[in-house]
């Protein structure tokens, strides 16, 4: 547990020398025409497809409770 751990941090700390931000990003965006939403009953932060944006947009979970 204590090899991960410092594999985790080693990768953080040179990820954050060579990018110079704190920030984690999995993926690039624009690249793969994504774009994050929020949802306007619960205000979660979802990651979607362009094409599937529609105004007012609402996640799986409340989707299914309406």
């Amino acid at each position: 547990m204590i090899t991960i751990l410092a594999i985790a941090i080693t990768w953080y700390l040179t990820k954050v020398y060579y990018t110079r931000s704190l920030t984690v990003s999995m993926y690039d965006l624009e690249q793969h025409n994504l774009m994050q939403a929020t949802c306007s009953k619960c205000a979660q932060t979802v990651v979607i497809n362009m094409d599937d944006m529609r105004n007012p947009f609402y996640c799986l979970g409340c989707k299914t409770l309406r």
